[in-house]
């Protein structure tokens, strides 16, 4: 058994490392974010909201083209901006409930200290066997996508892909720190960003010689599209630390108000222009629209980009596993790091459909972490001290995390399976 205050600390340690890696910083004790008062050693707003849009801003973005082509323009615009919104509220109802536990006397940084206030050893081990999944599931899309953009462009094999990432991958998940990962991290960032830029350039050009019929309302694929919104928005293991980061926590959450409202117009634009490009013949990922030699470019950009976030992703997974395999002082095992790699490769290869991916996972674990433990444990540590309005909209929001999620859950696993079709 490992205790669970030193459990907590290198939770946090961690995870602020991370958010510093995100910054493009050197990962940092954490020791100088423990303060609740403003400190000049913590991110500025600036530094701060880059982490955030960093944190958000993922492969996801590049499902909404087709998943707005499916259920419609209107339709999407609606879904997107609701769980954006439902995603923040349950963001800052994260931020208020670990505030509470601490003003009762008891230590509460991660998201797991919460989970554990209120459900014990269980809430614990719930919050992290989540957060690892959905961690595990996010580098498993990122090889989806490599895989699939390889094939379309190049002719590659999707199963060659995926057996050529395991020796690559395992390398740098075996790296022993974060630090280490921080070059790569700013190789990815750089990629991600000029293929963004670029597709959104493409569409731009796309739209002006291509006219395609463009639906405002097709209810049948309400839950696709909510699954895929519901897992760009999927950053609540991250909130935490961010806050802790932060040199005036006092504004952290008017920042993460600002920057979210920032990347929900930015995905709503983007989700909008390519499906006005390409119409009913969107792909998921839009990169497979992308044609010619600049087109096989910037898919070979995402690739690079995702190929070397993908450690960033599983670095949190592996310290999280190995702790509780193999307790506290365990040094990294390299045998089940690169297992887990191998894992992921093989669920890349059994999977052809990077949409059809993320609206499971959107609606499963990440309904779970984004919605519905957010909710309950505020519930439960507000108590009667909560107003009527405040319950109802927690209860809501269990509700529609419960029922919508349960049913996407059903609905894309069943794809997956290839039950239904």
């Amino acid at each position: 058994m490992h205790n669970n205050n030193d459990s907590s600390d290198d939770d946090l340690d961690t995870e602020v490392e991370m958010v510093s890696l995100l910054n493009s910083g050197e990962p940092s004790s954490s020791s100088k974010y423990r303060s609740e008062s403003p400190s000049k050693e913590g991110q500025s707003a600036m530094q701060l909201s880059i982490s955030i849009v960093i944190s958000f801003v993922g492969a996801g973005i590049l499902g909404l083209p087709s998943a707005f082509s499916k259920s419609g323009i209107l339709l999407s615009i609606v879904s997107l901006t609701g769980v954006a919104a439902a995603s923040v509220y349950a963001m800052l109802l994260l931020v208020w409930t670990r505030k509470k536990i601490e003003e009762s006397g008891k230590p509460c940084t991660t998201y797991g200290d919460v989970g554990e206030h209120v459900l014990g050893e269980f809430g614990r081990n719930l919050v992290d066997f989540c957060l690892t999944l959905s961690q595990t599931c996010f580098a498993t899309a990122y090889v989806i996508f490599i895989s699939s953009n390889l094939q379309n462009s190049f002719g590659i094999s999707r199963f060659l892909t995926c057996a050529l990432a395991i020796p690559g991958l395992s390398s740098l998940v075996n790296l022993s720190s974060l630090k280490k990962l921080s070059p790569f991290s700013l190789i990815a960032d750089f990629a991600n960003f000029a293929g963004l830029s670029y597709v959104l350039a493409s569409d731009l050009s796309t739209l002006t010689v291509s006219h395609p019929q463009i639906t405002m309302w097709d209810s049948a694929y309400f839950i696709h599209v909510l699954g895929v919104s519901v897992y760009c928005f999927e950053g609540v293991g991250l909130i935490l630390p961010l806050e802790a980061s932060a040199a005036d926590k006092d504004k952290f959450p008017k920042v993460l108000c600002v920057v979210l409202s920032a990347i929900t117009g930015v995905m709503l634009f983007f989700g909008c222009l390519g499906y006005a490009a390409y119409g009913a013949d969107v792909l998921s990922p839009i990169t497979l629209n992308l044609e010619g030699g600049r087109g096989d470019l910037v898919k070979v950009c995402f690739c690079v980009g995702l190929y070397f976030t993908y450690p960033i992703m599983m670095f949190p997974v592996n310290t999280i596993a190995e702790t509780r395999i193999w307790g506290d002082n365990a040094p990294k095992n390299w045998k089940f790091r690169t297992s887990v790699v191998a894992m992921t490769a093989v669920v890349a290869w059994g999977v052809d459909d990077f949409g059809l991916f993320i609206h499971f996972v959107g609606s499963s674990v990440c309904m779970i972490l984004g919605f519905i433990l957010p909710c309950y444990f505020h519930l439960k540590v507000g108590g009667a001290g909560l107003t009527k309005w405040e319950k109802h909209l927690d209860w809501g929001l269990i509700g529609f995390g419960a029922v919508f999620g349960s049913m996407g859950t059903f609905d894309s696993g069943a794809e997956l399976l290839g039950l239904r079709r």
